[in-house]
């Protein structure tokens, strides 16, 4: 599967000071990381197959995965989030899909600090405006404000979580191939797909059908930053 223009938002991330923890990244030591999610998103296994010498741990909550994972990433089940209570000690933390039908932030954040390897550690959470410009389902696209965290409610919550937060945003060209697209589509990888009622299979297809051969968006992305101690 080929995914033009996602390389940009993994090198926005691993080059810049958002993953550079205790001068790791720039010696090319290993760097320590967790992905929290639904499922072993693609973000994930690109960021591993990019920087093979980092390693990456993907706490899953739905069905495991049965395609072939990089030598670098490991894979546990959870059923709630205390389960991940033992998961090691990471220098980084990734959050996606967060949404108001995920569990209360305020506690995750809370417990998910105590996760961090250091005070160095970083928890990156990234998130989509309410209105992404994205080829979904109308249904989709309908539900996706109501059930979108806000800028302020993340904030709001970091704040309450006594968390440092700095905001990023990125908006990537995006390319992929329609068939490739609804693949990612029925992957439940976006949870309004999964939690809209309406977008049933026959919606996607339909959806997809209508699409050129090639697809071609632009992906909005805020990023949040969030560290025990404050930038200087």
């Amino acid at each position: 599967m080929q995914i033009y223009g996602r390389g940009s938002l993994i090198r926005l991330i691993l080059t810049t000071s958002i993953i550079q923890v205790n001068g790791k990244e720039a010696a090319g030591k290993k760097i320590s990381i967790l992905d929290v999610s639904d499922e072993p998103s693609i973000f994930s296994l690109m960021l591993a197959e990019r920087f093979p010498q980092n390693m990456v741990t993907c706490a899953i909550s739905q069905e495991m995965p049965k395609v072939s994972l990089p030598s670098n990433v490991s894979t546990f089940k959870f059923d709630k989030f205390t389960d991940i209570e033992n998961a090691g000690k990471f220098d980084v933390i990734i959050l996606k899909e967060l949404t108001k039908e995920s569990p209360e932030l305020i506690g995750l954040l809370s417990q998910l600090k105590k996760l961090l390897a250091n005070s160095e550690g970083k928890i990156i959470l990234m998130a989509r405006p309410k209105s992404p410009p994205l080829p979904l389902p109308e249904p989709c696209l309908q539900l996706w404000p109501k059930i979108a965290l806000t800028r302020e409610e993340i904030l709001a919550a970091c704040s309450k979580a006594k968390i440092f937060c700095t905001t990023y945003s990125a908006s990537i060209p995006i390319k992929v191939e329609r068939f490739d697209w609804e693949s990612i589509l029925f992957s439940g990888c976006f949870p309004v797909v999964k939690i809209s009622p309406k977008c049933t299979a026959k919606e996607i297809t339909e959806f997809c059908k209508e699409q050129s051969a090639m697809i071609s968006f632009e992906e909005k992305i805020s990023l949040y930053l969030l560290q025990l101690t404050e930038t200087t």
